[in-house]
Protein backbone atom coordinates (compact mmCIF):
# COMPACT_ATOMS: atom_id res chain seq x y z
CA UNK A 1 0.00 0.00 0.00
CA UNK A 2 1.40 3.38 -1.04
CA UNK A 3 0.99 6.25 1.44
CA UNK A 4 2.52 9.11 -0.55
CA UNK A 5 1.30 10.31 -3.91
CA UNK A 6 2.73 13.04 -6.12
CA UNK A 7 0.74 16.26 -6.07
CA UNK A 8 -1.40 16.90 -9.15
CA UNK A 9 -0.64 20.63 -8.89
CA UNK A 10 2.06 22.14 -11.04
CA UNK A 11 4.52 24.40 -9.26
CA UNK A 12 6.34 27.25 -10.97
CA UNK A 13 10.11 27.03 -11.39
CA UNK A 14 10.42 30.39 -9.66
CA UNK A 15 8.23 32.06 -7.06
CA UNK A 16 6.31 35.12 -8.27
CA UNK A 17 8.06 38.47 -8.06
CA UNK A 18 6.93 40.49 -5.06
CA UNK A 19 5.81 43.97 -6.06
CA UNK A 20 5.45 46.92 -3.74
CA UNK A 21 2.72 49.51 -4.28
CA UNK A 22 3.82 52.20 -6.74
CA UNK A 23 3.99 54.99 -4.16
CA UNK A 24 6.53 53.15 -1.96
CA UNK A 25 10.12 54.35 -1.87
CA UNK A 26 11.88 51.04 -2.62
CA UNK A 27 15.30 50.26 -1.13
CA UNK A 28 17.50 47.18 -1.45
CA UNK A 29 18.89 45.74 1.77
CA UNK A 30 22.67 45.13 1.63
CA UNK A 31 24.54 41.99 2.68
CA UNK A 32 25.12 43.72 6.01
CA UNK A 33 21.35 44.09 6.62
CA UNK A 34 21.41 47.85 6.04
CA UNK A 35 19.74 50.27 3.63
CA UNK A 36 20.47 53.84 2.64
CA UNK A 37 17.96 56.57 3.52
CA UNK A 38 18.68 60.27 2.96
CA UNK A 39 22.47 59.81 2.99
CA UNK A 40 22.38 57.63 6.12
CA UNK A 41 23.06 53.91 6.38
CA UNK A 42 20.48 52.27 8.67
CA UNK A 43 20.37 48.70 9.96
CA UNK A 44 17.06 46.86 9.43
CA UNK A 45 17.75 43.06 9.65
CA UNK A 46 20.21 40.44 8.48
CA UNK A 47 17.28 38.24 7.44
CA UNK A 48 16.40 40.77 4.72
CA UNK A 49 19.79 40.66 2.97
CA UNK A 50 19.45 41.32 -0.78
CA UNK A 51 15.67 41.80 -0.52
CA UNK A 52 13.76 44.98 -1.24
CA UNK A 53 11.86 46.94 1.38
CA UNK A 54 9.33 49.68 0.79
CA UNK A 55 9.05 52.94 2.70
CA UNK A 56 5.86 54.97 2.92
CA UNK A 57 5.70 58.39 4.55
CA UNK A 58 2.67 58.30 6.85
CA UNK A 59 3.21 61.59 8.65
CA UNK A 60 5.67 64.48 8.45
CA UNK A 61 9.02 62.71 8.87
CA UNK A 62 7.53 59.38 9.96
CA UNK A 63 7.92 56.44 7.57
CA UNK A 64 6.47 52.94 7.64
CA UNK A 65 8.90 50.23 6.54
CA UNK A 66 7.38 47.24 4.73
CA UNK A 67 8.57 43.91 3.38
CA UNK A 68 6.09 43.30 0.60
CA UNK A 69 2.92 44.38 2.40
CA UNK A 70 4.02 43.38 5.91
CA UNK A 71 4.68 46.33 8.21
CA UNK A 72 8.08 45.81 9.85
CA UNK A 73 8.75 49.06 11.69
CA UNK A 74 8.50 52.83 11.70
CA UNK A 75 11.36 55.22 10.96
CA UNK A 76 11.54 58.73 12.41
CA UNK A 77 13.72 60.71 10.02
CA UNK A 78 14.30 63.50 12.57
CA UNK A 79 16.56 61.23 14.63
CA UNK A 80 16.85 58.20 12.28
CA UNK A 81 15.48 55.83 14.92
CA UNK A 82 13.68 52.66 13.76
CA UNK A 83 10.98 51.36 16.11
CA UNK A 84 8.67 48.37 15.89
Amino acid sequence: MRRHHPSPRRYPNRPPVLEDPGHFLVKRVTNAGTFRFKHRLLFIANALKQHHIGLEEINDGIWSIYFNRVLLARLDERNYVIRD
